[in-house]
């Protein structure tokens, strides 16, 4: 959210989702992830609708539901001695699920510096040090992929973690 030149408090951000219906909403940092309960069976056409209306500008988002959180954290393919030999597990959340062409293209981007799986709607990405080194070619992710938002693994865990607590 706010990214591009764009900004939004949290708390504006929580009016809106809230006017809209969702309740229990939360946020969670200044990052643009909301936490919510009690929606309608399409929360992401609600929000992105919602969010669009309120702002005057398009705002595509990723839903997930707190067991697809949980699901997407322990998929992440790799063992502990690769994750402990690198950067942070990346885990990119994706607007649907990648042909398998998308997969294909997307896995040849993989190099033994950034090691990259796709399982279902999430992409996995771990760099050998930070993302701000890395030599992937992200605007290539985008271009195969389409719109997605990228969390760290710790990130997620948090965000689950309210989640269950909500």
């Amino acid at each position: 959210m706010n990214v591009g030149g764009h900004r939004i408090t949290n708390a504006a951000l929580i009016q809106i989702a809230s006017d809209l219906g969702l309740g229990g909403v939360a946020a969670f940092r200044a990052s643009g992830n909301l936490m919510f309960t009690g929606t309608s069976a399409e929360p992401e056409g609600l929000l992105e609708s919602g969010l669009e209306s309120a702002l005057g500008y398009a705002v595509p988002t990723c839903v997930r539901s707190a067991q697809e959180l949980r699901e997407t954290l322990e998929g992440q393919p790799w063992t502990a001695q690769q994750r402990a030999e690198r950067g942070k597990v990346q885990i990119t959340f994706l607007k649907a699920t990648p042909s398998p062409e998308q997969v294909e293209q997307t896995l040849s981007l993989a190099s033994g510096e950034d090691l990259l799986s796709i399982q279902g709607r999430a992409l996995y990405w771990l760099p050998r040090a930070g993302i701000s080194t890395s030599k992937l070619d992200t605007n290539a992710l985008f271009r195969i992929l389409g719109m997605q938002t990228t969390r760290t693994e710790g990130t997620c865990k948090s965000i689950l973690k309210k989640l269950e607590a909500m």
